[in-house]
């Protein structure tokens, strides 16, 4: 399911109102599938040329300076997830989208990027939506060249990020700790929760560990970071989770529980509930590398095979 997004939602939303792709003109699809080909190859000298400003970078900014292109190339040239499955490219006039845009700053950004005739394409990795990347084309005067990408939707439109607040300790917190937790909560005779003496916001602790190095410490955070940014909305109903951090700093304690299985975060300030964030699965392989290292137990269903 998809969260509010301005920007990446109105287009999805609009794609799948007429849902047959325009047919690009040949130029167009020449520098598409040029482009591709060449960010699979992480050739950042083939993607330079088939690219143009001005030029939408990852962190929405804009880039008017052919001098900064190559470098604005170099800092997605690893988004394209590699091909696991059948890959579906689908490309949308940007005229046809246009009026679908109603936020006014969003289709002024769009009109400067893409032009009158541009195109928003679309590139999926076998159904799955969170490997869903978007790469702009703007076509004029009949010739086409790439102005962004590829870029994840949450880079478009920035909704789901990771709290300031957590953000500031991720990187300074003068204790970092990571659990191991039992997702699985005992239950009494009536069915009601039975809270573990040893617990972590309501869940059982299987066992932490006290992060202590720098470099261990940026491995995690920048797991989790990834993890935000990939994640544009998806999220099940379900929470189960298996890990947990706890920052403190300056008298404050942020503690995280992590459903990496439902793509959720929970997060508490002080022991009071705070907004929380989404994430994918993919930081869970970091976290239980940490943990397994430091010889702490992992949850059945969390184990390496």
């Amino acid at each position: 399911m998809y969260s509010a997004l301005p920007l990446v939602t109105t287009l999805l939303l609009a794609a799948a109102e007429d849902p047959k792709p325009d047919a690009p003109p040949p130029a167009v699809q020449a520098v598409i599938d040029g482009y591709l080909k060449a960010v699979a190859a992480k050739d950042v000298d083939a993607m330079a040329k088939l690219a143009d400003v001005p030029w939408l970078d990852r962190d929405r900014q804009m880039v008017r300076d052919p001098a900064g292109l190559r470098q604005a190339m170099e800092r997605v040239v690893d988004q394209l997830p590699k091909a696991t499955g059948k890959r579906k490219v689908e490309a949308f006039s940007y005229k046809k989208l246009r009026e679908k845009t109603k936020d006014e700053a969003e289709r002024k950004l769009l009109d400067e990027v893409l032009g009158e005739d541009g195109y928003f394409v679309f590139v999926e990795d076998d159904g799955n939506v969170l490997a869903e990347r978007q790469i702009l084309i703007r076509w004029k005067g009949a010739k086409a060249a790439v102005v962004a990408g590829p870029l994840k939707p949450n880079q478009l439109s920035p909704q789901n990020r990771i709290p300031d607040e957590v953000e500031k300790l991720l990187g300074k917190a003068d204790t970092f700790e990571l659990y191991s937790l039992d997702p699985q909560r005992p239950v009494d005779a009536e069915g009601k929760v039975v809270p573990p003496k040893d617990s972590f916001h309501g869940w059982k602790v299987l066992g932490k560990t006290l992060v202590k190095g720098d470099a261990e410490r940026k491995v995690l955070a920048d797991a989790l970071r990834l993890g935000a940014e990939d994640n544009f909305g998806v999220v099940a109903a379900c929470f189960i989770p298996r890990h947990g951090i706890r920052l403190v700093s300056g008298g404050k304690t942020i503690d995280m529980v992590i459903c990496f299985q439902c793509l959720s975060v929970q997060v508490f300030v002080d022991d009071k509930a705070a907004k929380g964030f989404l994430t994918t699965g993919e930081p869970q392989k970091v976290f239980d590398k940490v943990l397994k290292a430091a010889g702490v137990k992992l949850p059945e269903a969390a184990k390496e095979k």
